[in-house]
Parts: C-alpha cells; structure tokens; sequence
C-alpha cells in the first residue's frame, strides 16, 4: 500500500516538473519604455499607459517581443496627446483606447487590426481624419460617436458588418466606400446596401435642402435620418414604408412624395397617407406658425407634432378622436389647439413640455373636462344656432344651447362658487318666442346650465353647459 503511495507522489511531482516550465514561459513583466508603460506576457507586449505628450510613436517591438494590443484608457481623457503612430504589429485597439481625448486630431488603423471596438474612438472632439486599414472587417457600436470634427470616411473593401451609426458626428458630410465591398456601397456620401435597396445611414454634416431618395430604395434602415440637417426630402414610389424614419431630423421642413406612390401623398410637405385620412409625419422643423388639419383626417400618429418649435395654433377636426401620446411634446411655441370633437379621447402626456397655451372646445366635451383635470385653460366654442336652440348670455359672457330636438322645456341655471357651494337657482321656461336670455346675476365663480323636459320629470335634453363668470 505505501509502495502504491509513493508512486503516486512520484507520478505527481513528474507532472508538476512538466507543466512548470511552459508556466514560466508565459511570464509577466512590467516596465516602462520612454514615455509608454507596458507588460509582457506570453512573449507579446501590451500598452498600458502613456505619458503626458503631444505626439507618440509606438514601437514595434520592445525588448524583442512584438508590440500587439493597446489597453483601454491609455489615451482616454486626454487633452495633450494630438497623433498616436500606431505600428502594423499591433493587432488590438481595445475598448476605450482614445474615448473622450479631445486633443487627437487624425489617426491611421494599422494593417493588424481587424476590429474597431466599441467606444475606441467616441468623443474625440478634434478628430478630423481617420485611415482604416485595408484589412478592417467590423466596426462596433459607438466605435466614433461624437467625432464632432469628422468630416468623412472611406469604409474598405474588407469591412462586413457596421454596427456605428455615427451619433453627434455633426460635421460628417460622406461615408464612402470601396468599390469591391460586397456588403456595403455609397451614393453622394450616403451609405448603402450593396444593391442600394436599403438606405442604411445619412451623414450628420450632409446639408441638402431636397434630399431625393434614389429609386432603388426601398427600405429605410432605423435611424438613417437621425439629427441630419437636411431641409426636404422626397420619397420614391419603391419606398414601401416611412414608418418613424424622419423623427428625429429637426432640421426637416418638407416631405415630397412622387405623384404615383401607392401608399403615401404629400400636401404643403406633410406626409399623408394615399387618402388623407392619416397624417403619417408632420416634419419637425416645419416653419408655419398656424397648421389647419384637414377635416378628411381621422388619425393622428403619436408624438405627430412633438418637437415643432414653431406651431403656435393648430385646428384638429371633429373626425379626429384620438389624441395620442406626446401628440405635442416640448411645442414650446404653442398657444391654442382647437378641438372639434366632443368625445375625443386623451392621453396623458399629451401636451408634456407645453407652457402657457390655451385648450378650444366645445362646453362639457371630453376636451373640456381634459382641461379642467389637467388645470389648462379652456375656451368655449360657440354652436352654431339651429331650430330649438337658445343663445343664453350670462353676464356678458354668450352661449348657444341646443338640446338634441327642438322640443321646448325648462332651462336650470345654477351658480357656483368656487369651492362648489351651491349660491342660487334660476329657472326659465323655453318657448319659441323666446330664443335669446340675457341674464346679470350676482357674483359667482361659475355656473351650470341644464335643459329639461320639465321640472316635474326633470329628465335632461342635453348636458350641462358651464359658464365661467
């Protein structure tokens, strides 16, 4: 049994003397060389921080082992360092290398790297020129978002995948691409599928005042538009949907579409649908100070006039009974919206960011009680007077009653204060001969005016009518 033992011992101690050799081979080392701290491992050099300097120059090699990788943050945060010389034996840039160096003013991808990586070069707010190398495959979300300075970028033959889309690139006028790229084309500056069906992105800093969509096209890839400055843009009849494509394009004042397109018109550069019962995009930065909705409309998009900065009166028709989320989110110029329906319903956050405006409606519509649940300002709309009806003023304040039929019967006026107080009861009975009542009353905060049959059945004709005094 011991012989059994010590072998054992034996056998292990024999294992242990052959994996302690290569162990040692794979050591570490730190060390500083000029300006740039490093360590080695595995026979291959890692960069992990420089010096304060305006201009570095990586060496290839250091101590006789092969300079491979950049660490994340060696350059990050910088306000110093303005060109980094990167040698073709560095096969990784990693993460956050250059993030936030405000300084870096051009940079070249050496032949090694495959992959710019997430973040890599984002914020770097001097940067002018970037040189991808030939061998470049794939470049990562937020690889150069916020490259404020970048004004274009050739993509190589070899790249496959582009997940940047380029954010706060806002001087970025063309992302050209290599003619022999099998994924990827460009058109004036704007990057494509190869076969141009799909528009993929538009540069920040591209300006156009009527950007013409080829008629290839027919698919806009989410975000393509996203904080571009151009002023029109006209939509192919191969364009098979917008969907929220120009939301946030706030430079945007009109929208064309070709005459034959199957699905969408356009009308003063408002994007409709084919028959004008839906208003599929109302352009950001649209310039007119008062917009009248067309009474064949029935539906408006959430968020449809979220953003304008210049609306200051708009006029939405009775068939529209749905006010949808956000419908005029941060309108910081918007003073009246005119509501027709009497039963339309709202939203929430239908007016989120809007100060100072005014709600027109009818008395006692959804729109009113919107109002007074939401403490905005309510206006009246006057009925226009019909047969049966009586034009009440109390006050000095006018009103036209209509009950649902010409039946005569008995008006309750009731006056309020403000806390809800029940001050007085007036009752006046209706008969043809009497279709304007002119009432002065004693102070109140309010009052209430309901139509009866009579005042025995006191069954109502129409609802109440509310006056502010």
């Amino acid at each position: 049994m011991k012989s059994k033992f010590l072998c054992f011992i034996i056998a292990i101690s024999v294992l242990f003397a052959t994996i302690i050799p290569s162990v040692a081979q794979a050591y570490t080392e730190e060390g500083k060389h000029g300006i740039l701290s490093y360590y080695i491992m595995d026979n291959q050099v890692t960069i992990t921080y420089c010096d304060p300097a305006t201009s570095v120059e990586i060496p290839s090699q250091i101590k006789g082992y092969p300079v491979v990788s950049i660490e994340s943050y060696v350059f990050s945060s910088r306000n110093d360092v303005e060109s980094v010389i990167i040698p073709n034996s560095v096969k990784t840039i990693c993460s956050y290398a250059f993030t936030d160096n405000t300084a870096l003013k051009e940079i070249t991808i050496p032949d090694g790297v495959t992959v710019i990586e997430s973040y890599t070069f984002s914020g770097c707010t001097s940067l002018k020129t970037v040189k991808l190398s030939d061998n470049i495959e794939r470049i990562e979300v937020f690889a150069f978002d916020d490259c404020s300075s970048l004004k274009s970028i050739n993509i190589p033959a070899s790249t496959t995948e582009i997940k940047e889309d380029f954010l706060g690139c806002t001087s970025l006028e063309s992302i050209n691409v290599d003619s022999a790229n099998t994924v990827y084309s460009s058109v004036d500056g704007v990057l494509f599928s190869k076969d141009k069906t799909e528009l993929l992105m538009f540069p920040d800093g591209k300006e156009a005042d009527n950007y013409i969509i080829p008629d290839t096209t027919t698919r806009i890839f989410p975000r393509a538009f996203d904080n571009c400055i151009i002023k029109g843009i006209t939509i192919p009849d191969t364009l098979r949907s917008v969907m929220n494509d120009l939301d946030e394009c706030y430079y945007l004042e009109n929208i064309y579409v070709s005459d034959n397109h199957k699905r969408y018109c356009s009308v003063d550069g408002v994007l409709f649908d084919r028959d004008k019962t839906e208003i599929e995009q109302y352009p950001i930065g649209r310039k007119a100070t008062e917009y009248i909705i067309p009474d064949s409309v029935e539906y408006l998009p959430p968020a449809c006039f979220a953003y304008n900065k210049y609306l200051k009166k708009v006029s939405i028709p009775e068939n529209v009974t749905d006010i949808s989320h956000r419908m005029f989110e941060d309108c910081t110029a918007l003073e009246k919206v005119i509501i027709y329906s009497k039963t339309a319903e709202f939203a929430d956050d239908v007016f989120e960011g809007c100060e100072d405006f005014e709600i027109h409606g009818y008395a006692d519509s959804t729109a009113e009680l919107y109002a007074f649940e939401n403490g905005y300002r309510f206006v009246f709309l006057e009925d226009t007077v019909s047969a049966g009806s009586v034009e009440l003023t109390i006050n000095s304040k006018k009103k036209i009653i209509t009950p649902p039929s010409p039946s005569g019967g008995t008006l309750i006026i009731s006056i309020y204060e403000g806390s809800g107080k029940l001050i007085d009861t007036l009752t006046e009975t209706i008969t043809e001969s009497n279709p304007k009542l002119d009432y002065v009353i004693g102070i109140g905060d309010y009052a209430k005016v309901l139509w009866v049959k009579s005042l025995t059945s006191f069954s109502p004709v129409c609802n109440f009518v509310t006056f502010e005094l």
